[in-house]
């Protein structure tokens, strides 16, 4: 079982004319990025991921909801999360 995608706008993913500017957060019964995370992360060469447990899943929607109230707020499309430090 895998949770992916869910942080990145639909529009994003559809337009295959450019990169997404954003990592993306896989979460996986797998952490170590074998099996379901790993076949998720190949859908999505346009934007690094990020993998993680599957317990993750559930604050990541939380992430998604902050995403969507800062686009409205700010009048954007596409904000979206990257990670530093690695």
């Amino acid at each position: 079982m895998v949770a992916a995608f869910h942080h990145i706008a639909a529009h994003e993913l559809a337009d295959t004319e450019h990169p997404i500017e954003c990592d993306l957060l896989i979460c996986g019964q797998d952490a170590s990025g074998e099996g379901d995370g790993l076949r998720a992360g190949t859908l999505a060469r346009a934007a690094p991921d990020r993998r993680g447990a599957l317990t993750n899943a559930g604050p990541l929607e939380g992430i998604t909801a902050v995403l969507a109230t800062i686009n409205r707020r700010y009048k954007l499309k596409n904000s979206g999360i990257k990670i530093t430090g690695l």
